[in-house]
């Protein structure tokens, strides 16, 4: 923070900030940009600039001695061009990396999903009234039980699902990318990393669609 004292209207003829209740614009004590809110009795300042310069300095003016006004009531410091490109090239940066993320997910639920089906109408051990009675909106069958069942219920599962990715002609870098994007979403089912929802509608529809024609229903 830098400590500015030349402002050209330090004061408005009464050396108390709550008489100057609207002060004339001036430049901010700790960015120097023009700035219509005064922090304390001497020094105009933008809400950014009062909360950096208090939490370097403390919550008292250095020239006058008294305490900042609530930051909350001054002015917030103008956003320039360059801040503004820079926030509009990270958030570009951010959307591009977020469809690429997301158009991966759906093409490894394309693949997947319908293996998965297939892995797990033949390993659970269902008996034929209880698959009559399953259906496709069951809570046994969710994303998420679907996933955790074909990474942590039996190490054939595995196995099982890396040789069917096979038989769909893929090459065995791209079966290990699927099997490694598996147990990526997997563990990230409860987190901020989760994969969105058009990933796990498109999962589900294909999963279901897979089952319910491999156990006949």
């Amino acid at each position: 923070a830098r400590l500015h004292s030349g402002n050209r209207r330090a004061s408005c003829g009464n050396s108390e900030a709550g008489n100057c209740n609207e002060p004339e614009p001036d430049l901010c004590t700790v960015c120097l940009q023009p700035c219509t809110s005064k922090a304390c009795a001497c020094a105009f300042m933008h809400s950014q600039c009062a909360e950096s310069y208090a939490a370097a300095y403390g919550a008292s003016c250095r020239i006058c001695s008294r305490p900042f006004v609530q930051t909350s009531t001054l002015c917030k410091r103008p956003r320039d061009e360059q801040e503004e490109e820079v926030e509009q090239r990270a958030l570009k940066l951010l959307q591009d990396r977020e469809a690429r993320e997301r158009a991966h997910n759906l093409a490894w639920a394309e693949q997947v999903a319908p293996c998965a089906a297939k892995i797990l109408c033949r390993h659970f051990e269902y008996s034929s009234r209880h698959l009559q009675q399953t259906t496709p909106q069951s809570p046994e069958l969710s994303f998420g039980a679907v996933l955790l069942s074909l990474v942590y219920s039996e190490p054939e599962y595995l196995d099982d699902l890396s040789e069917r990715l096979s038989e769909r002609m893929l090459t065995g870098e791209a079966v290990d990318e699927h099997i490694r994007r598996l147990h990526g979403i997997a563990e990230g089912l409860h987190s901020s990393s989760s994969v969105d929802q058009a990933v796990e509608a498109q999962f589900m529809r294909l999963f279901n669609e897979h089952l319910a024609a491999e156990a006949g229903w």
